[in-house]
């Protein structure tokens, strides 16, 4: 998710072994999540009527 540039992360350091690698999400992360939360709602409430069809 780096690489398509919807997160970005820092190394810092830690008091007990390695560097500690720290995530944020970017601008265009959180554009990216807020239309996958709605093709996810979409396709939720696609699925859960096609399921309350079922129990007819």
């Amino acid at each position: 998710m780096e690489k398509e540039n919807l997160l970005s992360s820092t190394l810092k350091k830690s008091t007990a072994g390695p560097k500690r690698k720290y995530y944020s999400i970017t601008e265009k992360g959180e554009q990216e999540l807020i239309n996958f939360t709605k093709r996810w709602e979409h396709l939720s409430h696609s699925v859960n009527k096609v399921l309350k069809k079922g129990e007819m």
